[in-house]
């Protein structure tokens, strides 16, 4: 039975809890091993929040160990914004328009700052409810560039809330009744009210520590949720994260209060683990109809996934095209073959000659025109392979913590003659006093396939940590003839 596995990580702005999880063909999720570690700050080494994430994340990776690479984050609820919208009615294809409208009208923030996506609820209704997510798209890119950075490829990007969310739905599938999630964290709690289809989030700024406060601000999210039209009550509260005294907030807030279990969502999952509903909710994806289903991943990371997706394609293209080349080559031999023993006979057949001469010639032009098409396929083949031989021999002389952004073609007089590479090094990474833009250079003037004049377009200042410079990369000039 074939079995995915895959790391999901709770980033928040004072601790990354992760969870090692294996998802069976049949959708079952099983919980492998899971770390949690405090994001440290040091007052005498500021480091930009990215840096730290990374840091912190790379050092849990080194502890645990996982086999797998592929990620998926869920975002702290304090750093995301939720509304919920009713359209106007409108005609369905005139929806994601619509959409896209009220996220400008409604989300506090200019629309091309942020990374935004949107859930629709009752689409069968004329007036359907669409829940907007969205959160700053500096924020999301550093998070995960720093997480990319340690080695995993992210897969998607979440919200708490909403992951909670999802986890109790299809915990709580079979029953109608309008709840109450409390998820009391480290930092900050999130309250979740599910009515039906309908969702409402709202992030509170006390913790487990502040145990008065917070039952005080659940009264209060309660009391405003019941301010909203066509809600109903909610009858019953759930409790995950941090423990809390369930019994004083069932007397403070007079409604029967019980721990979420995570068991009918995680096989393998112990009694200690109620702190990984999050975890639980983003790994289980969004399996039903009621699960809410949003993304935050940058377009700039869709887009690279794309393109190397469609890397095996090129390379599958260049080996069918290899095949036939081969198998043009072989024909064209076997038909020299045949010519040749043709000759022979003729000579012994001098009657005929003049007959057998005129039944090879359309053979010979055929020969001629399959060798023309061989060359022009040749001719392809190594075009298409000398870019990609090209830039992986430039990411083979990448050293740890520096990353190729970009590339293009660079001309001089009308003429190819390299590549313009963008390249990003994380400065926790370089050797202390080494010129690290210097050392690349060096690098690759010495290789055979680069030419000495290869040399440093463009280096600006540092930033936070990271550095980001350009280099011109010459090829020898008997590559380009």
């Amino acid at each position: 039975m074939k079995v995915d596995r895959f790391i999901a990580l709770e980033i928040d702005e004072e601790y990354i809890r992760m969870g090692i999880f294996s998802r069976a063909a049949s959708g079952q999720l099983s919980l492998l091993d899971r770390g949690f570690l405090p994001i440290e700050s040091d007052s005498a080494v500021p480091m930009a929040r990215e840096a730290r994430v990374a840091t912190a994340l790379k050092q849990l990776l080194d502890e645990k160990k996982p086999s797998a690479q592929q990620a998926v984050i869920s975002i702290s609820g304090k750093s995301i914004f939720f509304r919920a919208v009713k359209l106007p009615p409108v005609a369905p294809d005139k929806l994601e328009l619509t959409i896209a409208h009220e996220a400008v009208q409604n989300i506090p923030f200019p629309i091309d700052e942020v990374i935004w996506d949107s859930h629709t609820v009752n689409t069968s209704e004329s007036e359907p409810d669409v829940i907007l997510v969205a959160a700053k798209a500096d924020l999301v890119e550093g998070l995960v560039h720093a997480v990319s950075a340690t080695g995993l490829s992210v897969m998607r990007v979440d919200a708490a809330p909403v992951a909670l969310a999802n986890a109790v739905r299809h915990i709580c599938s079979d029953t109608a009744v309008p709840l109450l999630l409390v998820d009391v964290g480290a930092g900050s709690s999130n309250v979740v009210f599910l009515d039906g289809a309908r969702t409402f989030f709202r992030t509170l700024s006390v913790n487990a520590a502040q145990e008065d406060g917070l039952f005080k601000e659940i009264e209060r999210s309660i009391a405003f949720y019941r301010s909203q039209p066509e809600v109903g009550d909610p009858e019953q509260i759930l409790l995950t994260g941090s423990t809390v005294d369930a019994d004083k907030l069932q007397s403070c807030i007079r409604l029967p209060v019980s721990v979420l279990d995570l068991q009918p969502l995680v096989r393998t999952i112990d009694a200690d683990s109620n702190g990984l509903a999050v975890l639980a909710g983003s790994a289980m994806g969004t399996p039903s109809e009621s699960s809410i289903s949003v993304d935050l991943m940058p377009e700039s990371v869709k887009r690279e996934k794309s393109r190397l997706r469609r890397q095996p394609w090129w390379l599958a293209c260049a080996g069918v095209i290899m095949l036939i080349l081969a198998v043009w080559i072989i024909g064209s031999s076997r038909m020299t073959g045949l010519v040749s023993a043709e000759n022979s006979a003729v000579s012994e057949h001098i009657r005929v000659l003049e007959k057998i001469e005129s039944q090879l010639k359309p053979l010979e032009l055929a020969i001629s025109e399959l060798e023309m098409r061989a060359d022009a396929y040749q001719g392809a083949i190594e075009q298409r392979t000398f870019w990609l031989e090209a830039l992986s021999e430039i990411r083979s002389r990448l050293p740890e913590g520096m990353f190729l952004l970009s590339s293009e073609s660079l001309h001089e007089s009308g003429a190819l003659r390299g590549l313009r590479i963008e390249v990003l090094s994380y400065l926790d990474k370089e050797p202390e006093g080494a010129d690290v833009v210097k050392r690349l250079r060096d690098s690759l003037r010495e290789r055979d396939r680069f030419s000495t004049k290869t040399k440093v377009f463009s280096r600006p200042s540092k930033r936070q940590f990271v550095r980001q410079f350009i280099l011109d990369v010459y090829f020898e000039e008997d590559l380009l003839k």
